[in-house]
């Protein structure tokens, strides 16, 4: 049995960073658990496999793992001053599955088919 993970809110730069490290413990723990033809096989009904998603999280982790790192200075030079707020984690995971449910892609984010 699978166990599903469950993870803080996080707000500021070290609580995320933090939850990225506490994250990738667990998946390595999932990801683990699978029998080698079960990793790469590809779900019933639609979706990513566990290797695939594996392969997404490859892709999409440094870049955002650059971002964070960097200082804030260098971040307002490459992208201007925010004209909005900030939004909380919650907020943007709740975007982020709107944008999901309207057919959104991961595009070159994707695993190689």
């Amino acid at each position: 049995m699978i166990e599903r993970i469950h993870y803080e809110t996080p707000d500021t730069r070290d609580q995320i960073v933090a939850a990225f490290g506490a994250l990738h413990t667990q998946t390595t723990a999932l990801w683990q658990q699978f029998h080698e033809r079960e990793f790469f096989e590809t779900p019933g009904g639609g979706g990513w496999s566990p290797a695939q998603n594996v392969e997404h999280l490859l892709k999409t982790t440094p870049p955002v793992t650059r971002a964070l790192a960097m200082p804030r200075f260098v971040l307002r030079l490459l992208f201007g001053r925010a004209r909005i707020p900030s939004r909380t984690f919650v907020e943007v995971r709740a975007a982020y599955r709107d944008v999901l449910a309207d057919g959104a892609q991961a595009g070159p984010y994707s695993p190689a088919c």
